[in-house]
């Protein structure tokens, strides 16, 4: 049994990530759907619109593959809102919500359904938006879309740049052997191939972008540097025939 070289697991990994990430974006207004939808421009990602609930509902249950995040406006018009869609999936945990000033009250009932976060729809805010959708649909893309009890824990990889598994594991309060048995529960089953493994695909898919944006995540070299560490690691999960 020969093992792979540092080619042929860049080979592997490109064949895991085969498949497109499933962005779903919900907005009445078509300025932000076009905005979106440009911003979001990138041959790793299916981008799926709908401007109200029921076009989202529609395209929610008509889809073959698992979804990976959803950018949601609270006020869909027409009586509608995004709470809808939430409350209706309690079982997919990687939505967004955008909002209004006047209607933080319903977007902070959002984050009581089951939303990860809420952001302003001001344009100010467009950049660090698009860089947690990226965030959010790396770790989405990772988890196969599924909900899972430790979501908690598999978050903190998103909010900062953990550096090593004795870090992460701090930081969750679990001990590694804690964590290694909540990762097993997952595709790749060792912390060591989960956290470069996120970084790299956020890397990647911010690269992929058509969007200028001093201030992205993707232009710290950081996340870049775990992407050797993330091809090393797989040497245990893929081998070929000699």
């Amino acid at each position: 049994m020969a093992r792979l070289t540092a080619h042929n697991y860049a080979d592997k990994l490109c064949e895991y990530f085969y498949k497109k990430i499933n962005i779903l974006l919900v907005d009445d207004m078509p300025m932000v759907i076009d905005f979106y939808s440009s911003a979001f421009k990138s041959p790793l990602i299916n981008l799926h619109t709908a401007s109200s609930f029921d076009q989202a509902n529609a395209i929610i249950h008509s889809a073959t593959e698992p979804w990976h995040c959803w950018l949601l406006d609270v006020d869909l018009g027409n009586g509608q809102n995004s709470l809808d869609i939430i409350k209706a999936n309690p079982d997919f945990p990687f939505i967004l919500v955008l909002s209004g000033l006047q209607l933080m009250n319903t977007a902070s009932e959002a984050m009581k359904c089951g939303a990860l976060n809420v952001f302003d729809k001001s344009p100010e805010i467009a950049p660090g938006l698009i860089n947690e959708v990226c965030g959010i649909a790396a770790l989405g893309y990772i988890l196969g879309g599924k909900k899972t009890q430790y979501l908690n824990t598999y978050m903190l990889l998103h909010k900062e740049v953990i550096s090593s598994l004795e870090e992460w594991a701090q930081k969750a309060c679990v001990t590694d052997r804690q964590l290694r048995r909540i990762c097993a529960l997952h595709p790749f089953a060792n912390p060591s191939t989960i956290r470069p493994l996120y970084y790299s695909l956020l890397y990647i898919l911010c690269n992929s972008l058509q969007v200028e944006n001093d201030d992205a995540l993707y232009r710290d070299s950081r996340y870049a540097s775990f992407f050797d560490s993330c091809l090393n690691s797989m040497s245990s999960h893929f081998s070929l025939i000699s």
